[in-house]
């Protein structure tokens, strides 16, 4: 199993019949584009679509490096180690497939907790681990890079600083599409720009799910991708299936969306009949931000609507205990989505205990969390939510989106354009209470249409912020996406075990 020193040269020069001959594979033209692209420059870059099999191919190369180049250290990284061993599980199936392989390692990869390798009988060896300061390598790759935090970056550039005997360092970037403001973008257009120049150090692939289903033979399910597609939002498929960078002009709720999901329904002060849940983003400070409470309603056969929506600005703890106490009596309410953290352990206290409502001179019971036993008489109906927990809270704001793309959630039609002095003598209490109502929903698609992407510090999650410079605030949007979420999620989970009982509240 020993290569000859020609067969080394041959093999060096045609990396993809070194593929198919040593490890048995059979590589689809894209994937032997990048291939060769990867072995003729020093910085490669593959942008690829989903299912296009880059991990299965970075285990390809980095095996074909190592078979090549005796003494080869190929360090592989991703955002977080357990991604990285992802690899690791490309490299035991080419282990399983390949005779010549097992013939030229000395055993199949290992994995552990901290370290993951493959070691080859020329000393080469294929290694992934936790980030950290100090390892050297001959071929760095790194999976996924949009999510690399950028602080790991730092860290993985001085790794190629140790010099191979005989082949230039490398590193290999490979990745999906992203959003415009993610870091990616900006190393694509670095690579871009070079190949533009003619530098020859730079290589750049990118293929699409038209190219990965197209050529004489294909590894791709056509009609899953269709169903795929279904299930994507339009930025999802753009980058997903078609390596494009998503710019996000029109802000990441655009307005044609919104207005697309209006239905002719008035917003409404009082339910009782249907599962409503009621989403709070707690405020205190007067003249800072708002204290917000939306309330979803799940309609049988139709969705979930918007139909309330109430600011408090500097009310007490007391005076929000009284409101959401109300909202509760009033709306039937059976999940409150809220804050866990600083004022929200505040707001969650005050609830614990049962208050005298001065309008109507009853009780108006404890309130807790979902799985609090410890209060007699409580309704157990909190659901904590960490706002520092920017993963959640994307998956709750891709939910809201999903649904309204889905149509499955609505928002009141604008009625009322203008604001009306509060004593305007031609407009009575009710119709003056539906403008307000009117109003707070009008101004929580304001917020929508006004918030823009935004990458974490971290770079492991996105998060919405309000435009910049814009003076409109996002208390509404948060508890809107508090709400809508978890009522999505509600009515989501209901047609799927064929739940038509959306009557009274099951709290």
């Amino acid at each position: 199993m020993i290569l000859t020193i020609e067969q080394l040269k041959f093999y060096r020069k045609y990396p993809t019949l070194a593929a198919r001959d040593l490890l048995g594979v059979r590589l689809h033209w894209t994937q032997r584009q990048m291939l060769r692209a990867a072995f003729g420059s020093t910085n490669c870059l593959w942008l690829a679509c989903r299912s296009l099999g880059k991990t299965w191919l970075i285990a390809v190369y980095l095996c074909l490096k190592c078979i090549l180049f005796p003494k080869m250290r190929c360090g592989v990284f991703a955002s977080c180690y357990a991604q990285a061993c992802f690899t690791f599980e490309k490299l035991q199936q080419l282990w399983d497939d390949s005779p010549f392989l097992q013939a030229v390692t000395t055993g199949p990869p290992k994995v552990t907790k901290n370290k993951a390798e493959l070691v080859f009988i020329n000393k080469s060896r294929i290694e992934a681990y936790a980030v950290k300061r100090g390892a050297r390598f001959n071929q760095v790759v790194i999976d996924e890079y949009r999510d690399l935090p950028p602080e790991q970056l730092a860290v993985i550039k001085p790794y190629l600083l140790a010099k191979h005997v005989t082949e230039k360092n490398h590193m290999l970037i490979a990745s999906t599409a992203t959003y415009q403001t993610n870091h990616f973008y900006a190393k694509y257009k670095e690579f871009e720009e070079q190949v533009q120049k003619g530098n020859p150090r730079y290589a750049l692939t990118s293929f699409d799910i038209d190219d990965a289903l197209s050529g004489p033979f294909t590894f791709i399910d056509k009609d899953a991708v269709e169903s795929i597609k279904e299930d994507l939002l339009p930025e999802e498929i753009d980058q997903e299936l078609y390596c494009k960078f998503t710019n996000l002009r029109d802000g990441f709720f655009a307005g044609a969306l919104i207005k697309s999901c209006e239905l002719a329904f008035k917003p409404i002060k009082s339910c009782d009949g249907y599962i409503t849940v009621l989403g709070i983003d707690v405020g205190r400070v007067k003249g800072g931000d708002n204290s917000a409470f939306t309330v979803c309603q799940l309609i049988p056969g139709e969705g979930v609507r918007v139909v309330y929506v109430l600011t408090a600005n500097g009310a007490t703890m007391d005076e929000q205990r009284m409101i959401i106490g109300r909202l509760v009596r009033d709306f039937n309410i059976s999940k409150i989505v809220m804050d866990n953290e600083k004022l929200g352990y505040a707001l969650r206290d005050s609830l614990m205990k049962p208050s005298l409502d001065e309008e109507t001179n009853k009780v108006l019971p404890p309130i807790v969390l979902e799985d609090d036993f410890s209060v007699p008489g409580a309704l157990q109906l909190i659901i904590g939510q960490n706002f520092a927990n920017k993963t959640e809270m994307w998956e709750r704001v891709w939910d809201v989106k999903k649904a309204m793309q889905e149509r499955i959630l609505y928002f009141p039609e604008d009625k009322y354009r203008i604001m009306i002095g509060k004593d305007n003598p031609n407009v009575d209490s009710d119709e003056m209470e539906l403008i307000d109502m009117y109003y707070e929903i009008a101004a929580l698609k304001r917020e929508m249409s006004n918030m823009e992407i935004k990458q974490t510090e971290t770079n492991t999650a996105f998060s919405l912020v309000p435009g910049t410079g814009a003076k409109i605030k996002d208390d509404r949007f948060w508890s809107m996406i508090l709400s809508a979420s978890e009522a999505v999620r509600i009515y989501k989970e209901s047609l799927e075990n064929n739940d038509d009982s959306y009557v009274g509240s099951w709290a």
